[in-house]
């Protein structure tokens, strides 16, 4: 369980502490190639973002043969080959970072109108069992909502309210920390309490601690990361400049 864990493989093992951990797996391994779906669509822009696409079906495809041949390496290294599938959702969100100023300037129409019919249809794709790549579907669906949310509109007014915004601030340290508390709250209190009881105690608790974790864990971590990249450009002005100067 432990190398699993300080691994972040991504299989039985790594993921059964705090199941939420899984999706961490696939945004490490998906960091790796990132240059690689970012560059094309700055470079070539659209046709970047169909040679991404197709790249990352043929790796797909090929990976997913390798996978086959070899299941319980695949089952050990948490399906590894998945990478290039979960990297389509990245695509999705590059997509929507470069094109951000026409995506909004539509989402605007209508004085802000429109961003209420892209809730609507995105929140009705989201929720429709579709019987081709479902989880992609869901994307299409999220991406909509992603637009609307930053357009001109009703729902970034109530998404720019303060306990919104909040809310917004601590979502991924709540997202990491709900699941352990609810189940230590479930496994101490069940005997005691019902389940309604329960999570009146457990969800207050869960958003407290996302604060206290925010706090201690995830913004200190931003601030660093922020420290060694300005640091690293930095040298790197420097390493340029120098000859010149000399």
């Amino acid at each position: 369980d432990i190398p699993s864990l300080l691994l972040m493989l991504g299989n039985d093992y790594s993921t059964w502490l705090n199941n939420p951990t899984w999706s961490l797996v696939w945004e490490m391994r998906v960091s790796l190639l990132f240059p690689l779906l970012v560059i094309p669509v700055i470079r070539w822009r659209m046709a970047g973002v169909v040679a991404v696409a197709v790249g990352l079906w043929v790796a797909l495809t090929v990976s997913q043969a390798i996978a086959v041949a070899n299941p319980a390496e695949t089952a050990m290294l948490g399906r590894p080959h998945l990478t290039f599938y979960y990297a389509a959702f990245f695509l999705m969100g590059v997509v929507l970072a470069y094109y951000r100023d026409v995506l909004t300037r539509l989402g605007s129409m209508g004085g802000g109108d429109m961003s209420i019919i892209m809730v609507v249809v995105g929140l009705w794709i989201w929720f429709t069992n579709w019987a081709v790549q479902p989880e992609l579907m869901k994307g299409v669906g999220a991406a909509l909502i992603i637009v609307a949310s930053v357009s001109a509109g009703l729902p970034r007014q109530l998404l720019i309210t303060a306990p919104v915004q909040w809310l917004g601030r601590v979502s991924y340290s709540l997202y990491l920390v709900h699941v352990p508390i609810l189940l230590v709250a479930e496994y101490s209190l069940f005997q005691y309490l019902p389940h309604s009881m329960i999570a009146l105690i457990a969800i207050p608790s869960a958003l407290v601690i996302a604060e206290l974790f925010y706090r201690a864990v995830e913004g200190p971590t931003h601030r660093l990361g922020r420290y060694l990249v300005k640091r690293r450009a930095a040298r790197a002005v420097d390493q340029k400049s120098s000859p010149e100067i000399a």
